[in-house]
């Protein structure tokens, strides 16, 4: 490939094709400027969004363990925590978080 002729779109040779439908995608590709999640500096999540994912994983892992042991106590108290989830991501903002 050659290297772009100006700024940042690059151009290909007809042999670059794509060679199933010999489409040509010289330009179809225009590069967009990234934009941070609601103006926050990084693109990754706030910890607060990552600390309520940790906790409903581990609380999913426990929940399978506890089928496998048959402590059924432990099981509904990690369905409980699956279910609290719900509402705590509403109150965290997790949405707020993807991309």
């Amino acid at each position: 490939m050659r290297a772009p002729l100006t700024g940042s779109v690059m151009t290909m040779s007809k042999t670059e094709r794509h060679r199933q439908s010999d489409r040509d995608f010289t330009s179809t590709w225009v590069p967009q400027p990234q934009e941070t999640i609601a103006g926050r500096p990084q693109r990754h999540g706030r910890i607060s969004s990552w600390v309520l994912v940790a906790v409903v994983v581990a609380a999913f892992c426990a929940g399978g363990a506890a089928i496998i042991v048959h402590l059924w106590w432990l099981f509904w108290v990690c369905v409980g925590i699956a279910v609290a989830a719900v509402p705590a991501g509403k109150i965290v903002g997790i949405m707020d978080d993807t991309v």
